[in-house]
């Protein structure tokens, strides 16, 4: 399920968004049994470098580790279960891969991808099947979390004010949305 925010203020309608705060999913995981596993997302465009050639990726995610249990999301190339299970994993889509090593086989090779103002050697370690564009899933790459990469921005993680990404939470078996819905908040 994809979490989602209602946002409201003096003498403003109400609306929906469907970013949420990077930390939701972990506090909901925490606070309802029900939840099996938690994801979040945030989007940034990085610089990358493959042999020195510079290349922007628009709307890239960097997600947690467990973005692929929560998110079945069909591998071309890779397994969900490893793709992100290192530091300085990266997961892209066909189209992507196309782009970037140009026809070559992207699995394995290595890339500079520019983050917080910081260079990181990073791995192809999985190739995602193009997505439909029927979704709000628009994600050429997915970059693994790693916390360390962001500690001089670690607002992110604890901002509740504001939508910074996505999160995701899987339910246990039987488990009702509705029953979590209904606990949460108005």
């Amino acid at each position: 399920y994809q979490l989602q925010t209602r946002n409201s203020g003096a003498g403003l309608d109400p609306y929906f968004m469907q970013q949420s705060p990077y930390r939701l999913a972990w506090e909901i995981k925490k606070d309802f049994p029900q939840v099996e596993e938690a994801a979040s997302a945030f989007i940034r465009s990085p610089v990358i470098k493959i042999d020195d050639e510079p290349s922007i990726v628009e709307d890239a995610w960097v997600a947690d580790p467990t973005l692929f249990d929560v998110l079945p999301l069909p591998f071309a190339v890779g397994s969900p279960k490893t793709a992100l299970s290192q530091f300085g994993s990266v997961v892209l889509t066909e189209t992507e891969a196309e782009r970037l090593f140009r026809g070559e086989p992207a699995m394995g090779r290595m890339m500079t991808v520019s983050l917080a103002g910081k260079d990181y050697a990073m791995r192809v370690t999985g190739i995602l099947r193009d997505l439909p564009q029927a979704t709000h899933l628009k994600v050429p790459m997915v970059i693994r979390l790693d916390r360390s990469i962001y500690a001089d921005d670690s607002f992110i993680f604890d901002y509740w004010t504001g939508g910074t990404g996505y999160g995701y939470v899987r339910l246990k078996p039987g488990a009702d949305p509705e029953a979590i819905n209904s606990a949460l908040p108005a």
